[in-house]
């Protein structure tokens, strides 16, 4: 009886020449080259290496899930082994079909095979790279822009402000920030984003417009009103000392020196008592790299952190059960967060929501909005996590709410460094015009919408957001009608809209004055001049 003819890994009929399978018979081992087969083998291994990673790390403790280095372990493992496993049983079928000269079931395993395959890989390369193209066009604001300059961001760029090399010591080290040059920073921001002739000027005008459009009359800060200073403390988890990180010294938490030229501002030119000033995250502790040089400066500033802190001249939050039941309502109940607020919070007249400029995986950019997973309790991710647009998000009732986003008067991001990743080191930015560097920058605005998307554009641009994360602006941009059909509130709560591109950085008030969207407007320092590039 005529024998199959091999020729390598493929076998064809001896009669009519047709292909029927495939083998791995001795004769073609005998010709197989070692480096195809570890070729062959490469991508399941590091699947598999992936999985094993992710299991021995994140099972012992469940919060390194959040680490940059699983975030990246985690869709490599399951969404590769996934689609790979896919790949093999669709090949393994289509090998049987051709056997049994079943050739159009063998082709259509045969496609399920080569889509597994890519699909495999290009869940590896979307995990690390690749920017969200979003939905709506360029330059097309929705929502009502909020501010004396209605939606004005400023954007401040000193290069000279930063000295860390990014190896030695760490990013919050006294000497690895210039601080004059940061309270200069910060000085330009409120003038250049109220107009103002003087920074004392701007905090008065910052002031009176809140109260003035919040029902409260022409009035500016009297002593007695307490001021809530918001920041970002996510991965100082483990007590006071240094940054508060024991896995990663270097991870991005709120900047001492842009706390430090703010508690300046308030106290010495906004004319706030620094008894009236509370700088909070109730989900984790304040750091020595932070309250030491500010405690130092303004002893009577009050610091509160997480319940199981406290000490060290920090408060602990008080228990919930001492909370303000019920301060919070949420459109969509199957999507709430925490529903209590601390009495501190309710019973504050101002806020200042001081973000730092992040990526945070299925959450995007966490930024303005994000920063408020340190008021509440019951951080959900997955109710904040869109997988798709139209869809309701817990923070923009948390945005709406009257004693946490609609009590904030001023919104700021910390981009001196800023960090791809919620544990992450600062890396130097790529993008123009930073060209290798650390960004050196402050964005601050009126208008937490406005901000909120021009920091999206600039982290989309550098590092690449998941799909669908953009949605949170045209919820908050259309509350009191959006796109969920989950009305948060009366009101619009400022404008979106996506730069023209990212070289210009062009919003619809940069290319008409008579536009309705945001106006960004940089500051580059120590270039003199204010306005657009």
């Amino acid at each position: 009886m005529p024998q199959p003819i091999h020729k390598g890994p493929f076998v064809f009929c001896p009669k009519s020449g047709k292909f029927i399978g495939f083998t791995f018979s001795p004769k073609f081992k005998s010709t197989f080259k070692p480096k195809f087969f570890l070729l062959r083998w490469l991508l399941p291994l590091v699947g598999l290496a992936a999985l094993v990673w992710y299991l021995l790390r994140v099972i012992p403790k469940p919060s390194r899930a959040t680490y940059p280095c699983q975030q990246v372990a985690a869709p490599l493992a399951l969404g590769f082994l996934a689609s790979f496993t896919t790949a093999i049983i669709a090949f393994r079928k289509a090998r049987h079909f051709v056997w049994q000269a079943r050739y159009g079931l063998a082709a259509v395993c045969g496609i399920i095979a080569a889509v597994a395959t890519v699909e495999s890989i290009q869940l590896s390369n979307s995990s690390a790279s690749g920017a969200w193209a979003p939905t709506d066009k360029p330059d097309a604001p929705i929502g009502v822009a909020r501010g004396i300059n209605p939606g004005r961001v400023v954007w401040v760029r000193d290069p000279s402000a930063v000295k860390w090399d990014g190896r030695s010591g760490h990013w919050w080290d006294p000497a690895a920030t210039d601080q004059a040059k940061v309270d200069a920073m910060v000085a330009k921001s409120v003038v250049a984003l109220t107009g103002a002739k003087d920074d004392a000027a701007a905090w008065t005008a910052l002031f009176t417009y809140y109260n003035k459009t919040h029902g409260k009359g022409e009035a500016g800060y009297v002593k007695g009103q307490k001021i809530l200073i918001k920041i970002n403390q996510n991965t100082a988890r483990d007590g006071h000392a240094g940054n508060g990180n024991n896995g990663n010294e270097n991870s991005t938490n709120g900047n001492p020196h842009l706390i430090l030229a703010t508690l300046k501002q308030l106290v010495t030119k906004g004319g706030v008592a620094q008894d009236d000033i509370i700088v909070y995250d109730l989900s984790r502790f304040i750091t020595d790299a932070i309250y030491v040089p500010c405690h130092k400066e303004f002893p009577n500033v009050h610091w509160v952190e997480v319940e199981k802190g406290g000490g060290d001249g920090r408060e602990a939050v008080p228990q919930e059960r001492d909370w303000i039941q019920n301060a919070l309502t949420f459109s969509d109940p199957s999507r709430g967060l925490g529903r209590n607020l601390p009495k501190f919070i309710t019973s504050a007249s101002y806020m200042i929501n001081m973000a730092v400029m992040k990526n945070h995986g299925d959450q995007g950019a966490t930024l303005v909005f994000k920063n408020h997973f340190g008021t509440i309790h019951g951080l959900n991710h997955d109710a904040i996590s869109p997988h798709r647009m139209g869809e309701s998000n817990p923070l923009v009732d948390v945005m709406a709410s009257k004693d946490v986003g609609e009590k904030t008067f001023l919104f700021m991001i910390d981009t001196l460094y800023g960090a791809d990743g919620p544990d992450s080191t600062p890396s130097k930015w790529k993008m123009a015009p930073f060209k290798d560097s650390f960004p050196a920058s402050l964005f601050v605005s009126q208008d937490g919408v406005a901000i909120e998307s021009v920091g999206f554009d600039f982290v989309n641009t550098e590092w690449g957001c998941k799909p669908f994360t953009d949605n949170i602006m045209h919820e908050a941009a259309l509350a009191d009608a959006p796109p969920s059909g989950k009305k948060y509130g009366p009101v619009s709560l400022g404008v979106h809209e996506h730069w023209n591109n990212p070289t210009d950085m062009k919003y619809s008030r940069n290319l008409a004055p008579t536009g309705k969207g945001i106006e960004l407007m940089p500051i580059l320092m120590p270039a003199a001049g204010v306005g657009l590039r």
